[in-house]
């Protein structure tokens, strides 16, 4: 073997080894967060996905911090959900996959303990989603490879979200939060001596990635509130360089493993609730800035600052499109003994997709949804504990949708020429509260 071959064996070993270490905490989908696609919290998910304008549970600082202001009561809750997603494509080709996700979930509530005009005004929030044995999950694929990046891997994140809310007015909150993603950063180091060996240093790390929140709850007349929140867009990458030097007959520019782990376009939700009596009726409408979307892939090559344009082509444009999702739901109190009350829950949303037909070689597939929640609360007093007990189910059906390539696309790969996609979603969760 000649010493460039030489060279080149340890060089793929050495980069294969380093990868496999830098990411070892990582299995390399995810391209927006589980608050996005399902809700934070019992209570929002059996409604559709709402609780921006009114109502009390332990997840508002991920809902709308503003509700927190007034808030005179600590109180922690522990849940559970397990989410199943079963997506398939039919046509030219089939498949099918069907996968589940399970995650815990924290949510705390701690009052300000400050006197005078102060008093009983001030709250701070925290929510936390964590699933099972992962800090975040995130696969980067080839365009063409046949999937669904907006549904399954958006549920593989740990996201955090934390809040401060003043209540300004008895009919007037505000409100402002900060939700935390993990992006991997790092770097590996190839370098060849004089025997012909090559030595590999790998670092990587978590970092935090941050978006800030900011909300308003208002009740301009009697029963009728309504709420405004603005989330910012949020992203966490992977972002991994390889450098390679001292090896001999082999030049290599920096090396640049990266793509988009988590992205939650910004968004405006606007929601008006009406609440007469024991009853709850609300409606509402969230706006995501998906146009915005860099993509899933970055470049493996970046060019230096002085040559921009240095013949490496550029990842194509996704192309997404913004969207508006419309959202109802109703929740009815009922006083079922002393002391003791339930809630029972129900809502529909729409969600549509931001990402276009597929007539090219690519196959990113998404559908638009059609979601229907349904969920119950009890809230009891136990020997002057306050408890609570919660229960939410979702269901999500993704519209068909056929794909159908132009004539060239088609040509390359015929088993995708023409395809229909399609599927649903499943959602359980349950959580158990108490007041202190």
């Amino acid at each position: 073997m000649t010493r460039a071959g030489h060279a080149a064996v340890t060089l793929r070993a050495g980069l294969g080894s380093a990868l496999g270490l830098a990411l070892t905490s990582w299995a390399v989908p995810l391209h927006a967060s589980p608050a996005d696609l399902f809700g934070v919290g019992s209570r929002p998910q059996g409604m559709a996905m709402t609780g921006v304008a009114h109502g009390e549970h332990d997840h508002q600082s991920a809902a709308n911090p503003a509700l927190l202001g007034g808030r005179s009561t600590q109180h922690l809750s522990l849940g559970y959900q397990s989410v199943v997603f079963e997506t398939n494509y039919s046509g030219s080709s089939e498949g099918a996959s069907q996968n589940a996700v399970s995650a815990t979930t924290l949510g705390v509530t701690l009052p300000l303990p400050f006197g005078g005009v102060l008093a009983n005004r001030l709250a701070l929030g925290f929510s936390a989603y964590s699933p099972r044995e992962l800090v975040t999950r995130a696969e980067i694929l080839y365009a063409d490879t046949p999937q669904f990046p907006l549904l399954n891997p958006r549920a593989q994140c740990l996201s955090l979200a934390t809040g401060l809310g003043v209540l300004v007015h008895p009919r007037l909150r505000v409100g402002a939060g900060v939700q935390w993603l993990a992006s991997l950063v790092g770097s590996v180091s190839v370098a060849g001596s004089e025997d012909g060996t090559t030595t590999t240093v790998v670092h990587d790390e978590l970092v935090t990635s941050l978006a800030p929140v900011v909300g308003v709850s208002a009740e301009p007349v009697d029963d009728w509130h309504v709420g405004l929140v603005w989330r910012d867009e949020h992203q966490s990458q992977v972002d991994v360089k390889i450098r390679v030097s001292e090896l001999d007959l082999l030049e290599l520019p920096e090396l640049n493993i990266a793509g988009m782990a988590q992205y939650d376009p910004e968004q405006i939700d606007a929601e008006v609730q009406w609440v007469p009596d024991a009853w709850s009726f609300v409606i509402g409408v969230r706006y995501r800035r998906w146009s915005a979307f860099p993509g899933f892939l970055a470049p493996t090559f970046v060019c230096p600052p002085e040559e921009p344009v240095c013949g490496t082509a550029a990842p194509p444009d996704p192309g997404f499109s913004d969207t508006w999702s419309p959202k109802a739901a109703l929740a009815l109190r009922i006083a079922l003994a002393e002391g003791a009350e339930a809630e029972l829950r129900s809502g529909v949303a729409y969600e549509p997709s931001p990402i276009p037909e597929q007539r090219e070689s690519s196959n990113t597939w998404d559908n638009a949804r059609l979601v229907a929640s349904a969920g119950y609360g009890l809230r009891v007093d136990a020997g002057g504990v306050p408890l609570s007990f919660e229960v939410a189910f979702q269901q999500h059906w993704l519209s068909e949708r056929t794909h159908t390539k132009r004539a060239a696309a088609a040509e390359q790969a015929p088993e995708f020429g023409k395809i229909t996609t399609s599927g649903q979603v499943q959602l359980f969760a349950f959580a158990a509260g108490v007041a202190f």
